[in-house]
């Protein structure tokens, strides 16, 4: 049977959690849970232990960055995974194989100058803004035009047109506003370069 009064002195007198589970037996985990609980009090740490911490947080954030496996990282530096991923996401500790979000901006202009859209584009006339695409998103309230459904997760949405770019015959102004929607991925990869009245799926037939 567990001493859990002898757990609680070792723990208030500063002992590590891991000394405590050798001692005792339980989880490191079921103790921290049972102190938070029972409001036990861990004595603050002493200013000769900082240096002892700063180093192996620095090997943790070394290792981390170098692609080392959580287990090895805790195997080898002590920690838990759980508190090293918590740790790497607060102090923001990049995985080697991670690439950086790109802002929104450099991502369209990467788009616009892709091969594809200007083969497409440079076909067709008439031509939208971000302002015009952002006021199509409330006229269709964050809803697909298709299914109707809402935009999830910050409004993940496709700029569909609804007369398709590779169909083009370079008369109709089908890049405007006029002949855009907002539809969801799902909606707009099934419609592909179908006119509306070819998809009766979307219910757009006109």
């Amino acid at each position: 049977m567990t001493d859990w009064q002898a757990i609680r002195a070792d723990y208030e007198s500063g002992q590590s959690l891991r000394d405590i589970v050798a001692s005792h037996g339980s989880s490191i985990a079921t103790i921290s849970r049972v102190a938070r609980r029972e409001g036990w009090i861990y004595p603050p740490r002493k200013q000769g232990d900082k240096e002892a911490w700063i180093k192996p947080a620095l090997n943790h954030r070394q290792e981390y960055e170098q692609g080392a496996s959580l287990r090895d990282i805790a195997a080898r530096y002590g920690g838990s995974i759980a508190t090293i991923s918590r740790v790497a996401r607060r102090e923001g500790w990049v995985r080697p194989w991670v690439r950086p979000v790109e802002p929104l901006e450099i991502r369209k202009q990467r788009n616009s100058s892709s091969p594809t859209y200007k083969v497409r584009t440079r076909k067709v006339s008439g031509s939208h803004t971000t302002k015009q695409v952002q006021e199509q998103l409330k006229r269709q309230k964050c809803r697909c035009y298709y299914c109707k459904a809402k935009f999830e997760q910050r409004y993940i949405y496709h700029v569909e047109h609804t007369f398709p770019l590779s169909r083009a015959n370079g008369n109709d102004p089908i890049n405007t506003i006029d002949y855009i929607v907002l539809a969801c991925p799902t909606c707009n990869l099934k419609k592909g370069n179908k006119y509306p009245w070819e998809w009766p799926e979307g219910g757009k037939l006109l």
